[in-house]
């Protein structure tokens, strides 16, 4: 099992560093692979990060629907191009996609498919910032700290 988990790591990596210099060479902001399914994930509540593709619900990988064009796996696609980002997870939300959308779809449009109401959507991904990392989580709860503290001296004084 160990030497499972290092053998995906390590494959996860040589992804990660191939698509990073690949998208360095061509000066554009691309994103591919495993850097686009890390950029997603880290805003679909309950996403895991398997390889080279997310699971959102059981052991099934999702569908990626981008721009009305279905993919296995996402292609190389311009994150300034992106606007919208929604995951299908329910049954009734998948069920137009049959088996293959059985794991979840995550819905993908770019700037010139996506409509004012859906950019302003409630339910778009991309206008929510991603979850706090430990350390901002750390430093925003030593700030509120530090304001509580002077509050209270204030009222003291």
């Amino acid at each position: 099992m160990k030497k499972l988990f290092l053998l995906l790591f390590l494959c996860s990596i040589g992804n990660s560093q191939e698509s990073k210099t690949t998208s360095s060479s061509n000066n554009n902001d691309k994103v591919f692979g495993a850097d686009l399914i890390r950029l997603i994930a880290h805003r679909i509540p309950g996403a895991n990060v398997l390889s080279n593709n997310i699971t959102l619900r059981g052991g099934n990988y999702v569908m990626w629907e981008i721009d009305g064009m279905l993919y296995e796996v996402p292609p190389p696609i311009a994150v300034s191009q992106i606007r919208y980002v929604n995951a299908l997870v329910g049954l009734s939300e998948t069920n137009r996609y049959g088996q293959q959308g059985a794991g979840g779809v995550i819905v993908i449009k770019t700037e010139n498919n996506v409509t004012e109401q859906e950019y302003k959507s409630s339910r778009n991904l991309w206008n929510i910032p991603p979850p706090l990392t430990k350390e901002e989580r750390k430093a925003l709860k030593a700030e509120r700290k530090a304001k509580r503290l002077a509050k209270k001296n204030k009222k003291n004084n």
